[in-house]
């Protein structure tokens, strides 16, 4: 399956008794690995898609009452894990990871983390929609996410009616959309999701961190942005906006540069003229050098790569 197509697979040409073991197998492809177990083993049935576009990857999910166990064991068994932005279009279900646990209604939105052991249990036939985020992008764009997972955005808030409305039009029309826009409009949902969760959830020190990353994004052509100068614009110590970053497992220095090296592949992606050195230097790096090298540790190929692999996909 190439880039931007869509994988579909349905248990209705299936036997009954082998639909929950094909759809173990197949969730655990295209998702992470789980222990599924069915309410009414004889009446099970699922269908799945899934279309990935650049880092991340878009699945639709249908399937009977189940509970599902993703374990320690299961964990460790992968080396790449991923947060996962999803929202029910119908049904209820259980979602518990770390501390939390929450009911999920129809509508409501959650998040979960392939790195840690969960568990949902769905009480109701469910139809449900998700993105999995590499979770560098995940961090930059919405720090303290892992303090998220298992907590609910209400499909009936104000905040809940926007971001849902938008996960489902992006979720249904990302595959059409020309691929070197998709990273851009990824990046705007990562956005409309903290600002979300932001609103339904208070933690401390939250003010002064979003405030910090409104800097930190207004000012990424500075080649001097750094803790000292945020910590400046921002009124306080340097010492105790280091606090404020650590309380949520990042460092400033971090979240500037992947910051920088978003900005700079959602350039990159846009398809335009800028030449490798206009984007390092558009995005605050004080050399092209400095700019590939980091983008290739980031992103595992260096910025050329990754426009002429996008044209090539484009074409």
């Amino acid at each position: 399956m190439g880039p931007g197509e869509t994988y579909k697979w349905s248990s209705d040409t299936l036997d009954p008794e082998q639909r929950l073991l094909a759809y173990e197998k197949e969730i655990n492809k295209v998702h992470c690995q789980w222990s599924v177990t069915p309410f009414e083993r004889d009446s099970f049935h699922a269908r799945l898609e899934s279309c990935d576009i650049d880092a991340f990857s878009f699945t639709h999910m249908f399937a009977s009452p189940i509970a599902a166990i993703h374990d320690r064991q299961q964990v460790q068994s992968v080396d790449e894990h991923f947060f996962c932005l999803f929202y029910l279009e119908r049904g209820d279900a259980i979602i518990s990871q770390g501390a939390n646990e929450t009911r999920l209604k129809p509508n409501d939105t959650s998040i979960w983390d392939s790195s840690r052991p969960a568990r949902m249990e769905i009480h109701s036939d469910i139809e449900q929609r998700a993105i999995l985020i590499p979770p560098s992008i995940a961090m930059a764009f919405i720090p303290g996410i892992e303090n998220l997972c298992a907590t609910a955005i209400c499909g009936n808030s104000a905040s809940g009616r926007i971001l849902r409305s938008h996960l489902f039009q992006l979720h249904s029309n990302i595959g059409r959309v020309d691929l070197t826009a998709s990273g851009a409009m990824i990046q705007a949902t990562l956005a409309l999701t903290e600002a979300s969760f932001r609103t339904g959830h208070d933690f401390r020190n939250r003010p002064m961190m979003m405030r910090a990353l409104e800097i930190i994004q207004s000012q990424l052509e500075r080649e001097d942005l750094s803790a000292g100068t945020l910590a400046q614009a921002l009124g306080v110590s340097t010492r105790q906006l280091h606090r404020v970053f650590a309380a949520h497992g990042l460092t400033v220095g971090q979240v500037i540069l992947r910051r920088r090296l978003l900005a700079g592949r959602s350039l990159l992606g846009m398809g335009n003229a800028l030449s490798v050195t206009e984007v390092a230097m558009h995005c605050g790096f004080y050399d092209a050098s400095h700019f590939s090298r980091s983008f290739k540790r980031e992103f595992g190929e260096s910025p050329t790569e990754f426009s002429q692999r996008l044209r090539l996909q484009c074409h």
